[in-house]
């Protein structure tokens, strides 16, 4: 039996959240040029980024899967008007962690659905993320501590684990730090589409 809904991204966060809440799913991860929807935005588009991903996956795997819903999602890190993609290795991950050290940055989550190439629905949280000022040390510390979460977040940091300590202040919905306004989410699959977990 297939699932009623489809994932169109392969990430492990998004993966657990939906399976958590019991909401039946299949994954087919979109592979889009990510980086040419980045490159062009300018520092007052950086907010619709992560919408412009999230419908972009959603819109090709719909394409291919005619009559399901599918779920695109995606998340960018704001710092200073850029954004922050994820870090290539460790070394870069510490670099990268030492610019958001002190300071406070902006994580964007979206998710749109699709169903026949066409947009259902979509939705856009923010959260503001202020990070404690920390030294070399510190950070090569905390880097050995936090292995994949370096390189498999964009923010080098998975908040339910160690990277929780390296927060002085939090404005935001838990579940859109982690890569998905899962709320609003599943208040449209229940309301709109007779979908739910129990």
């Amino acid at each position: 039996m297939t699932a009623q809904l489809i994932l169109a991204s392969r990430s492990q966060a998004r993966i657990k959240m939906l399976s958590e809440a019991c909401i039946d799913h299949q994954v087919v991860p979109a592979d889009i040029d990510e980086d040419a929807i980045i490159k062009q935005a300018d520092s007052s588009s950086l907010r619709d980024v992560a919408h412009k991903l999230a419908c972009a996956k959603a819109e090709k795997i719909s394409q291919m899967h005619k009559g399901s819903l599918v779920l695109g999602a995606d998340q960018v890190l704001i710092h200073n008007q850029s954004i922050i993609q994820k870090a290539e290795n460790k070394k870069d991950s510490i670099a990268k962690l030492k610019m958001l050290s002190g300071s406070m940055h902006e994580l964007v989550s979206s998710a749109a659905i699709f169903k026949d190439s066409k947009l259902l629905w979509s939705s856009t949280d923010y959260a503001r993320m202020t990070m404690y000022a920390f030294n070399d040390q510190d950070l090569s510390d905390y880097a050995d501590k936090a292995q994949n979460a370096l390189t498999q977040s964009v923010g080098g940091y998975f908040l339910e684990g160690v990277g929780i300590n390296l927060f002085e202040k939090i404005d935001g919905d838990f579940f859109t730090i982690l890569g998905l306004p899962l709320r609003p989410l599943l208040s449209y699959l229940y309301q709109r589409q007779g979908i739910r977990g129990f």
